[in-house]
C-alpha cells in the first residue's frame, strides 16, 4: 500500500473533515509501502487507525464510562478485555492467517468449525491448538460460573489499563494498554456535541 492508497483509504472510512487530522496525526503523508518498514508501513497503519477507531478507542471509552459512572468499588473485577492474536489454520476460512471479531470462537466452543470455515471436515487441530483452545475453555467456564475469568486476566482499571494478549505461541499475557486513543476520543466527543447540539 502506498501513502497515496492509504490517504485514500482513510478518507473513504471518515468524515471528509476529520480524514486530514487522523492522517496528520498518524503521520500518515510520511508512510511507506516497504514491507521491512515496520512502524512506517503504510498498510500497518491503516490498520492500527482502524483498530483504534473501531475497537480499541471505543472500548476504552466505554470502559472509562462506566468506571466513572460506578467507580473503582463497583467496577472492580467485572470489566475485562482481550486481543485474540491470530487466526488459526484450522479451520480453514477465506482469509487465512487474519485475526478478525469473532476469530475466537472455535477456541471457545472446541470445535473446527467457524461461521466462514470452508471444508471444515478436512481439518484437525494439532496438540498446540487444543491445549490453546482448553485454556481459553478454562476462562469461559470460569466467566460462567463466577462472573470473572481466571485470576491471571486483570480486571479494567483506568489508571493502569491492562488486557489480555491471547495468543497460541507466546500464552496468555497480562498486557499494557498503550494505544493513544486522544485523536479519536476528539473526534467522538465533537460528534455527540454535533448529534445532541450541546
Amino acid at each position: 500500500m502506498t501513502s497515496s492508497e492509504a490517504l485514500t483509504k482513510i478518507a473513504a472510512t471518515f468524515s471528509p473533515e476529520r480524514s486530514p487530522m487522523i492522517a496528520d496525526y498518524y503521520h500518515l503523508h510520511n508512510c511507506s509501502m516497504r514491507p521491512t518498514a515496520n512502524a512506517t508501513r503504510c498498510c500497518d497503519i491503516v490498520r492500527r487507525i482502524l483498530m483504534d477507531s473501531i475497537f480499541d478507542c471505543d472500548i476504552r471509552r466505554l470502559f472509562n464510562a462506566f468506571y466513572a459512572k460506578y467507580g473503582a468499588q463497583y467496577e472492580q473485577n467485572k470489566l475485562f478485555s482481550y486481543h485474540l492474536n491470530c487466526y488459526p489454520l484450522c479451520p480453514i476460512v477465506q482469509q487465512e492467517g487474519i485475526c478478525r471479531h469473532s476469530s475466537e470462537i472455535p477456541f471457545v466452543f472446541g470445535t473446527v468449525s467457524d461461521v466462514d470455515s470452508q471444508e471444515q471436515f478436512h481439518c484437525t487441530w494439532n496438540n498446540q491448538t487444543r491445549f490453546f483452545s482448553n485454556n481459553i475453555i478454562s476462562h469461559w467456564i470460569s466467566i460462567a460460573q463466577t462472573g470473572r475469568p481466571l485470576h491471571t486476566w486483570p480486571s479494567y482499571d483506568p489508571l493502569v489499563p491492562k488486557y489480555f494478549h491471547v495468543t497460541p505461541d507466546q500464552g496468555f499475557l497480562p498486557t499494557d494498554w498503550n494505544r493513544n486513543c486522544s485523536i479519536f476520543d476528539k473526534i467522538e466527543a465533537e460528534r455527540a456535541r454535533e448529534l445532541f447540539q450541546f
